[in-house]
């Protein structure tokens, strides 16, 4: 909806374009000086009409845009002002059609829409470039001044009949109208002269994008202003008017609406500086020339005296203006660059500023931002970035400007900061579009990257040392880590062999006090064999039991038959479950991968609450072992970790339909087939 709003707008300032030309054709010469001076055609028509069309373009880009919708007002007033001045002193002074008082209050309509609206919308472009927004709550100041103007000019001619405007002579207005008027215009002039300071300090300091931006909005309103005061300051120096000392000023508001719509819409098509610069160049080069033949022509006009022809003289001055400006050329452009790019340091005032810079950043971290702006700033650069490879670690980089890496610019020159033949980094530079850098910058980038090569290298070393530091550091961690587990796992072993203890060997031993002491008294001098039976059993059980316990995580059966009967044997003599063999065939493995399987199992049963279901697999490359039961809360699965870890196995924890399943993968080294 607001796109479709302004390409109307577009469209009504296309036809009041149209209806100005036809109207100032009936009573006026369009190409002539009266209607360039006295009307701007076509020129402000054309600036107007171009303002609406580049507001346009913005809304239908960014809807919300203030910018575009202030190139659209004050592109449309400013046509309707033209149409309606132009119809009026057709009807007025010439007789059009329709009556004079009509003409009249068209007339005053033109007033009414006429320079302050459009220097209001300037004013606010000013303060808002490029992104629509304030550089600060305290500018609102001045767009308010802003509208007080406008309030003020227009209660100006609102005190003025509209039947009473009289466009081609000298009115006399009121004192009222007067004051109001010249209040209204000094307001406004003020509001401009403070937008105008808030954009350049926005420019000084914007960076990167942004300042790119800004340099197309300020260099149009420098254009304006600098034509605006050659119209007005002008006829003092010439003592007469004509359309020449307006039409720079004609020109610059006709480029005004496209360079903020080219900032706004952040356009890259065109470098600005390079614009510039070649500009300049072609100004100085022409002045240059023009001026050189004119002397030559003048001096051998003199030497040779009037009775030489013509064609000599000048085709001699020619020749030497062409080769007298091959030397001068350099230093022309030279002049432009510096004029378009800014004031270069010289070679001493950049080595100087360079060493103090490397005196105050020893840290790698200011010291690569430092030489990358040293570097840039040296020669004008668009961007400049210095590389600092460290052995066995990351890259160190320093970028200069730190927000310019979307900008686009020349091909890169790389220069490397070279000691006793060691190339220690690089320092990479890249020229702004179309400007290439000379032998003066390349030898002064050289000397540069000589002067800092001391300061890279002890930049590495530091680099370096705080990488082993780090690294120490991380070692010193892991031993303190593994410190830590050991103890762990020390302080695990012995609560699992408390519990052992107390779960397989004491029941058989609690009860034999009791029943000795029983038996001693009941035999009263014969002993009862029989009687002796149950407690031997209970006590070869205990002892069986504390054998187990005491053999550790290799017992004899283990080393005897293997894997697959020593875990069957540990499930049937504590009952907690079966084992399931997936295949046909076993085999033999090496001892400590059949004993962390074995040690994993041996937890889960002091651990897991049974039954536990055991399904041991071989494939041939990893032996896979799946434990699921209950977990009571005492499964460490840290330590089983630690065992399976030391052979280079991995283990899984996880839970499925209420029971704890761990997943047990360990190598299969050094197989030995064996028969069932």
């Amino acid at each position: 909806m607001r796109a479709r709003l302004a390409w109307a707008v577009v469209v009504v300032a296309a036809l009041l374009a149209v209806a100005d030309t036809a109207f100032t054709a009936q009573y006026r010469a369009l190409f002539s000086a009266e209607n360039f001076t006295e009307h701007a055609w076509p020129s402000v028509m054309g600036a107007a009409l171009g303002s609406t069309v580049m507001g346009a373009l913005i809304v239908s880009r960014y809807p919300r845009h203030p910018i575009g919708w202030l190139l659209s007002i004050g592109g449309i007033f400013t046509a309707f002002s033209l149409a309606s001045e132009a119809y009026s002193l057709w009807v007025t002074e010439h007789g059009g059609p329709g009556s004079v008082s009509v003409g009249g209050v068209v007339g005053w309509l033109s007033v009414l829409t006429q320079a302050p609206i459009t220097l209001a919308t300037l004013a606010a472009i000013f303060l808002l470039a490029p992104d629509g927004h304030l550089p600060s709550r305290r500018w609102r100041a001045v767009l308010w001044t802003t509208a007080v103007g406008l309030l003020l000019f227009f209660a100006a001619v609102f005190t003025v009949k509209p039947t009473e405007v009289v466009l081609t002579s000298d009115q006399k207005l009121g004192v009222v109208t007067q004051v109001l008027w010249a209040a209204s215009i000094l307001v406004i002039s003020s509001a401009l002269v403070a937008s105008v300071v808030a954009l350049v300090r926005r420019l000084r300091r914007a960076a990167g994008v942004e300042r790119q931006q800004l340099r197309w909005v300020a260099s149009s309103a420098t254009a304006l202003a600098a034509g605006l005061a050659f119209a007005l300051f002008a006829p003092l120096v010439w003592g007469e008017t004509n359309y020449f000392l307006s039409l720079p000023m004609f020109l610059a508001y006709f480029a005004f609406p496209v360079c903020t719509a080219v900032a706004v819409l952040r356009y890259r098509l065109f470098d600005l500086d390079l614009i510039i610069s070649r500009a300049l160049l072609l100004t100085i080069a022409t002045a240059v020339v023009a001026v050189g033949y004119v002397l030559v022509v003048i001096v051998i006009g003199s030497a040779v005296g009037k009775g030489a022809g013509g064609f000599w003289p000048s085709l001699l001055a020619t020749a030497v203006v062409a080769m007298a400006f091959q030397p001068v050329r350099r230093r022309v452009v030279r002049l432009a660059d510096r004029v378009a790019y800014g004031e270069s340091a010289t070679p001493y005032e950049a080595l100087a500023d360079f060493s103090r810079r490397l005196g105050e950043s020893p840290d790698p971290s200011r010291l690569l931002p430092a030489v990358a702006e040293a570097a840039g700033g040296a020669v004008n650069a668009r961007r400049a970035t210095v590389r600092l490879p460290v052995p066995g670690g990351s890259d160190h980089v320093g970028r200069w400007p730190a927000d310019e890496a979307e900008a686009a610019g020349g091909a890169p020159v790389v220069i490397p900061v070279v000691d006793r033949g060691e190339t220690l980094g690089t320092v990479t530079v890249e020229m702004p579009a179309g400007r290439a850098l000379r032998a003066g910058d390349t030898k002064l980038l050289r000397d540069l990257a000589d002067q800092a090569a001391i300061a890279f290298r002890n930049a590495r070393l530091s680099a370096e040392l705080a990488l082993q530091v780090e690294q120490l550091d991380r070692r010193t961690d892991d031993l303190v880590e593994s410190r830590r587990r050991l103890i762990t796992a020390g302080d695990a072993e012995r609560s699992r062999l408390e519990r052992s203890i107390d779960r397989e060997v004491v029941p058989h031993l609690e009860p034999l006090p009791s029943r000795l002491e029983e038996l001693a008294r009941s035999t009263e001098g014969s002993l009862d064999v029989g009687r002796l039976q149950p407690l031997v059993a209970a006590a070869n059980a205990a002892l069986e039991a504390l054998r187990e316990i005491t053999r550790g995580v290799f017992p004899a059966q283990l080393s005897r038959a293997g894997l697959e009967p020593a875990l069957s044997s540990l499930l049937a003599r504590n009952g907690a479950g079966r084992l399931v063999v997936a295949g046909p065939q076993r085999r033999r493995h090496d001892e400590r991968v059949e004993a962390a399987a074995y040690f994993c199992v041996a937890e889960a049963v002091r651990d897991v609450t049974p039954p536990l279901e055991v399904v041991l697999s071989d494939d041939g490359d990893e032996l896979r072992l799946v434990v699921r039961g209950c977990d009571s809360g005492h499964l460490s699965v840290a330590h089983i970790r630690d065992r399976v870890e030391s052979v280079g196995g991995t283990v899984t924890s996880r839970t499925a339909d209420g029971s704890t399943v761990l997943d047990v993968c360990l190598p299969a080294r050094s197989p030995a087939a064996v028969t069932a």
